[in-house]
């Protein structure tokens, strides 16, 4: 396996472990940090931009699809990508998907997503699966 794969499985393992449980943990006080950036245009466009930069860096670095885990990390960085774009360019769009998917009530079940994603990426990243 790629040490690359290795890497940014350990990196984005960890991360969206972090990241899952500070949400779920915070969600009163989360919830309605993301509603006002999604009412704010000027900041949906920075923290758009940096997410295509992380997106690009990913895809530049890490386009191989020879194993699941692999794949899986090569994903992440094709979705890093296409959200960076949407929320920089397509606000609109952002903000009807969120609608959409109805953000706000499923948002314990998208927490315990990046918690599974999390523990899956970190556990294969160090050998442990």
């Amino acid at each position: 396996m790629s040490p690359v794969t290795i890497y940014l499985a350990r990196v984005l393992g960890v991360y969206c472990l972090l990241i899952g449980a500070g949400m779920l943990a915070c969600r009163r006080a989360v919830l309605p940090i993301v509603e006002d950036m999604l009412r704010n245009g000027a900041l949906m466009f920075v923290v758009g931009c940096f997410t295509i930069g992380i997106g690009v860096a990913m895809v530049v670095g890490h386009n191989i699809w020879t194993s699941p885990l692999a794949v899986v990390v090569s994903l992440v960085g094709w979705l890093s990508l296409a959200k960076g774009v949407a929320l920089a360019f397509g606000q609109g769009a952002m903000r009807r998907f969120y609608e959409g998917i109805d953000y706000r009530r499923r948002y314990p079940f998208i927490m315990l997503l990046s918690l599974a994603l999390g523990a899956w990426l970190t556990a294969a990243g160090y050998g442990l699966i």
